[in-house]
């Protein structure tokens, strides 16, 4: 530079480190281009192209509930994912009629094969449960096949029924159960050519008072999944078991559980949040795959990566990353 004769250019290369501060509800998509002094303009795009956008729920309950409808009405006009992926309860009973009649949205995102979920317990509570809700989300799919795989982009979604089939529905698979489930999950992981692998269950094996032994069983490390996901408590929260993110997405609309009693070593600082309704977005680019939990204010509560920047949103000593 002619104003820094000090400075001299030998060749190579020089990095240049941007930070980034979006503002609520803001996405990296919303960027249209950032001009550099100097240099070209830069367009985030170019590097962080999305190929995919998720949006994950559970419990997202009946329509008539206030909390179900603002949360459709986010993911429909703030998130604009490309799939719903849904941990269960979400086609129950009430007042006598199944779910997902009366959700425009909703229903709209089934219809053309866009929004996949697996049974909730109060799923069941339909006039003919399993039936009622291979009719919604499986049209044309015969019992007992309750147990399937969907994909997109780079990720594996392996959908599971966690579920105890044999009691009241009320608590998660048995230990008998439990057998067959990882059979199945195990021959399908192995099958898997995508980069991603994400199982989906309505239960959880880790969460704030909640736990099921039965599913720890599993043991997603070694069965080689990377992320398990499950709604069975109506908050939020992640534990980290040996590198695997367990995620419990219960904010979908239905109720607000505010209990946290956070004694798992794997709880992962400042992730839990029953303040409001709110939902998981998954972005996938050539890079990696970001995850992002929002309320339906817009406020970010938290972030991880599955490959690429391994940081979390948070430190290990719970305060947010600078």
């Amino acid at each position: 530079s002619p104003k820094n004769p000090s400075f001299s250019a030998i060749g190579g290369t020089l990095d240049i480190v941007l930070k980034i501060t979006l503002t609520k509800g803001a996405l990296l998509d919303d960027i249209k281009s950032i001009k550099i002094p100097g240099l070209e303009i830069w367009h985030p795009k170019k590097y962080f192209n999305s190929l995919n956008k998720i949006a994950f729920i559970g419990n997202c309950g009946y329509q008539g509930e206030s909390g179900s409808k603002h949360v459709s009405n986010f993911i429909r006009d703030k998130v604009q994912p490309d799939v719903i992926v849904s941990a269960g309860n979400d086609s129950y009973k009430r007042g006598g009629e199944p779910l997902r009649k009366d959700d425009f949205y909703y229903n709209s995102m089934i219809s053309i094969d866009k929004y996949h979920s697996v049974l909730g317990n109060l799923d069941y509570t339909t006039p003919k449960g399993e039936a009622d809700w291979l009719a919604i989300f499986r049209s044309g799919v015969a019992l007992p096949n309750v147990n399937y795989k969907y994909s997109i982009g780079e990720i594996d979604f392996f959908m599971l029924n966690t579920n105890n089939r044999g009691g009241l529905h009320l608590g998660p698979i048995t230990d008998t159960e439990v057998v067959n489930t990882k059979n199945w999950l195990m021959h399908e992981l192995n099958a898997s050519k995508k980069k991603y692998k994400i199982v989906v269950g309505h239960h959880a094996a880790y969460q704030s008072g909640q736990n099921s032994n039965v599913l720890k069983e599993l043991n997603f490390k070694e069965l080689g999944a990377d992320m398990y996901l499950s709604a069975g408590g109506a908050f939020y929260e992640r534990h980290d078991v040996d590198g695997v993110p367990h995620v419990n997405v219960g904010l979908g609309g239905m109720y607000i559980d505010e209990t946290n009693h956070l004694e798992q070593d794997e709880y992962v600082p400042n992730t839990h949040y029953s303040d409001n309704f709110g939902v998981l977005t998954a972005t996938e680019t050539q890079q990696s795959l970001r995850f992002e939990f929002v309320s339906i204010e817009g406020d970010k509560k938290d972030e991880f990566y599955l490959t690429g920047w391994r940081d979390n949103y948070y430190n290990k000593n719970g305060a947010p990353l600078e």
